[in-house]
């Protein structure tokens, strides 16, 4: 909370970059969902901004197309590999 008395919150983007940033800060091994795809690119350029040296990955446009187009032609699913 911002401001108690006025109802007014932190915005969730903020809080979201403060955290994941201390993790990458101190070394801990993160994985990161949002939303959306935007909210992701603006929080993966956040860290990259934020811990140069950070071995910080996100999946290319491209790949985020290939799933989402797996996921809707059920090539890929939440279910165990297939033998």
């Amino acid at each position: 909370m911002v401001d108690r008395r006025a109802g007014i919150r932190q915005s969730s983007m903020l809080a979201d970059r403060k955290v994941i940033g201390e993790f990458v800060r101190n070394g801990i091994q993160t994985i990161v969902f949002a939303r959306s795809r935007l909210r992701v690119e603006i929080l993966l350029s956040y860290l990259r901004e934020t811990a140069p040296r950070a071995n910080i990955r996100g999946y290319l446009p491209a790949q985020c197309r290939a799933i989402e187009r797996g996921l809707r032609d059920g090539e890929i699913d939440a279910g165990p590999p297939t033998p």
